[in-house]
């Protein structure tokens, strides 16, 4: 039996409650089961495959190094893994493929967290080779939040000794989007470029959204989609009955699935349903979207022919010095501000140069990379002749990128193009060779297809390969040279890109010939500008351009970003203060204002109410709002910590904090993300907060409060499963200590299920956790 992607597949339904079904308590460790009662596993599993389910997945959802170590059992992790694979495999009884389940790693990888990529890399290189031996026929990475987290899963197991297909799954909450900011589109985009054989969704907070979820991935790829909900919102995974639940999952299966089966609360019953009315359907034919995309963690450009795609230039030392000293002296201050401002001018995109001598220029593109993904959503050009610098920028870089170039040279193209291919990105062609650039406009468009037929032969296709006619200084036609290859490659349908300001080197009123004859080059078909969006006639001349030969319909971007009230925005934008610079997440900028401030006007402690407190605010509002995401809301609550560091330093007898919160994630549940952060936001706020962790049994925390009688207790869930645990540390904390209020949250976990278990707030995110602190400690 094979993966079909012609015809529907059912995929099984939860693992977790059909186990405790079964009698197993509550707090019973799932994966360690493989081992202690392999029977009831095995029973799980044949219960899928007699219900119709044509793949299912191994009972290892947490089997990886850092979960198991958080309940003593690392030492047995290739056991575990191992004995889930062969137990699926003997109940599938040759009826159904096994798919090697690979949840998320309870750790987030820098920058978002502490864990670094290559270590990610590395855990889960262990666990797929251990579910490989036990005899997996494909891999099943998901419920991620985190896309580079895929990333890091993908690479892992493409390096393993035998090639098995690899379905990639998000899980997305209200918004449809992942909590790090990941819409469908840009997981589509991202997972395709990565070559995952199939990608899709699971879990999440409410099951009815799926149908889009599954039509916007469609719309992006070719690739084969899964989409497996759950019975229910987070505090009723019943709810939706298997009557229900397939008319659901024909609405999946209309939107474009490929294989379609069940999360949490699902049965074999529910699974049974869809395998009698979808099994086997011949899969309902999409209609992807035509052009270029680039994608970050959180941002998805479309480049389609619609407008001029801006590529911010500035973060290229060459001529600048201090942008080179910085550099030079491992500071990325600079660097950070520079890009900051190009997205905010305008930029699609930001190339990412690190050029500089006698510098280790793979190390420096490496930080440089993770300094920018805390500070900006657009997606990054890594600008490098170099191969090995190249990939130490795309290596860690969570979506699909641009790589600033190739030239026609057999060494450039033998060293590009395979980093082209393995990761996913999109790559621009020098029409240059080993004899230099060609004077006339045929050879330069002969080196062009040169390129692009190198590219297929790598599998790269013709639409990620962006032709670069490189302009020389005006001067004996080459103004026309250049144009005319752009108009022939455009009606070719090939993407052109141009870095503008040649053409006036060393020629004077050169901002006069660059918007002159970058007009000319939108008119020929040019797609894309490299140019430096700070200069505004720069910018101007390309919406004026692309509106007047009518990419711009209606002229909606022109009006909006050249018409009245610009100059306003544009001084507002200028007028930096500590407040924006935590907004902007600039930790060393905030830090050293923080300090200027004090040394000059201000009070110490004035700072925390007319900067941080506002900035925060903000900061929450546009979090709210879906315009930050994670990174962001990480950045700014950073910055605020070095103000509060600053604060603290400069008044040390005025230390008193607004009120002491103790935190925990609950028995049996071994992430702590979403809980680590709330807690980082609150500190921010200038409440104390004491972590206990995860996995915290109910009398521990009980234990803990009555210690140090904390004015609020948090607690956290994610895993459905352990709710029971959460009840229960509620119910014994308001027994003992009905005066200490308890907030919950975490993703199995809603508004409703709070009110249910008997806590005192429902913290949704990190700022409605703020405001219940607010509102209860009253400070």
């Amino acid at each position: 039996m094979k993966l079909d992607f012609k015809r529907v597949m059912i995929l099984d339904g939860a693992t977790g409650t059909e186990l405790y079904k079964r009698g197993l308590p509550p707090t019973a460790i799932p994966e360690e089961l493989n081992l202690s009662y392999p029977d009831i596993v095995k029973d799980v599993h044949a219960s899928y495959v007699d219900a119709g389910a044509e793949i299912i997945t191994t009972n290892s959802f947490g089997g990886n190094r850092i979960k198991l170590k958080s309940k003593g059992l690392e030492g047995k992790l290739y056991e575990i893994n191992r004995r889930a694979a062969e137990i699926a495999k003997e109940a599938s009884r040759g009826m159904a493929l096994v798919a090697g389940s690979i949840g998320p790693l309870g750790r987030m990888i820098e920058p978002l967290g502490d864990l670094g990529f290559e270590e990610a890399v590395n855990i889960f290189k262990e666990q797929g080779q251990a579910l490989l031996d036990g005899g997996v026929d494909l891999f099943l990475v998901e419920t991620a939040i985190d896309i580079m987290e895929v990333k890091a899963a993908i690479l892992a197991l493409r390096e393993l000794p035998q090639r098995k297909p690899i379905i990639c799954s998000l899980t997305f909450t209200e918004g449809s989007l992942t909590v790090t900011g990941t819409s469908p589109g840009i997981g589509s985009v991202s997972l395709s470029a990565w070559k995952a054989d199939v990608i899709g969704a699971n879990c999440g907070t409410d099951p009815f959204i799926f149908p889009e979820i599954v039509k916007e991935m469609a719309s992006y790829t070719e690739t084969p989609i899964i989409a497996y909900p759950n019975a229910g919102p987070p505090d009723k995974w019943d709810e939706v009955p298997p009557e229900r639940f397939l008319e659901l999952a024909v609405d999946i299966y209309k939107s474009g699935a490929n294989i379609i089966g069940g999360c949490c609360g699902t049965t074999p019953l529910h699974i049974s349903l869809l395998a009698r009315e979808l099994k086997g359907k011949e899969v309902v034919k999409r209609q992807k979207k035509s052009g270029i995309f680039f994608t970050s963690r959180s941002k998805l450009l479309e480049c389609n022919g619609s407008r001029t795609i801006i590529i911010g230039e500035r973060i290229n030392p060459t001529g600048r010095k201090i942008l080179a000293k910085e550099l030079k002296e491992g500071k990325f201050e600079m660097l950070k501000r520079e890009a900051i401002e190009q997205e905010l001018a305008g930029a699609d995109l930001i190339d990412l140069n690190v050029g500089v001598p006698e510098i280790d220029r793979k190390g420096t593109m490496r930080k440089a990379t993770l300094e920018l993904l805390k500070v900006i959503s657009a997606p990054i050009s890594f600008d490098s002749d170099d191969p090995i610098v190249i990939e130490s920028g795309l290596r860690i870089y969570p979506g699909k990128p641009l790589i600033n170039s190739t030239t026609a040279k057999r060494r450039s193209l033998e060293g590009m193009l395979p980093l082209t291919k393995k990761y996913g990105a999109s790559i621009i062609g020098l029409t240059m060779d080993e004899k230099g650039i060609p004077e006339t406009a045929e050879e330069r468009i002969d080196i062009a297809y040169k390129i692009l037929e190198e590219a297929s032969r790598y599998g790269i296709p013709k639409e990620d390969v962006i032709i670069d006619p490189l302009t020389l200084p005006a001067g004996s036609a080459e103004a026309t040279t250049t144009l005319k290859v752009i108009r022939k490659l455009s009606e070719d349908g090939i993407k052109t890109v141009l870095g503008i300001s040649n053409i006036s080197h060393g020629l004077p009123s050169r901002d006069i010939l660059n918007s002159a004859f970058l007009a000319m080059a939108i008119s020929a078909g040019l797609s894309f500008a490299i140019i430096n969006p700070m200069q505004r006639d720069i910018v101007e001349t390309i919406l004026a351009s692309d509106f007047l030969i009518g990419r711009d319909k209606r002229g909606k971007r022109f009006i909006e970003l050249v018409g009245p009230g610009r100059e306003e925005k544009e001084s507002k934008a200028l007028e930096l203060n500590l407040k924006d610079l935590i907004i902007r997440g600039e930790t060393e900028r905030a830090y050293k204002e923080a300090e200027v401030l004090i040394s000059s006007v201000e009070e110490p402690l004035s700072l925390i109410e007319r900067y941080v407190i506002p900035g925060l605010e903000e900061v929450g509002e546009k979090y709210e709002k879906k315009i930050f995401f994670l990174p962001q809301l990480i950045a700014s609550a950073e910055a605020a910590s070095a103000v509060f560091e600053v604060v603290r330093k400069h008044s040390p007898r005025s230390e008193s904090k607004k009120g002491k919160i103790l935190m925990a994630t609950v028995e049996g549940d071994l992430h702590d993300l979403g809980k680590k952060i709330v807690g980082l936001v609150l500190e921010s706020f200038g409440y104390e907060v004491i972590d206990l962790g995860k996995d915290v049994p109910a009398e521990e925390v009980l234990r803990k409060a009555k210690e140090i009688t904390p004015d609020v207790v948090g607690l956290s869930c994610l895993m459905t499963t352990m709710l029971e645990n959460m009840k229960k540390t509620v119910k014994l904390i308001k027994e003992n200590l009905p005066q200490v209020k308890v907030m919950v949250g975490g993703a199995a976990v809603n508004e409703g299920f709070a009110i249910s278990c008997g806590a005192d707030g429902y913290g949704k995110d990190p700022f409605q956790a703020v405001e219940l602190a607010r509102k209860w400690i009253g400070k």
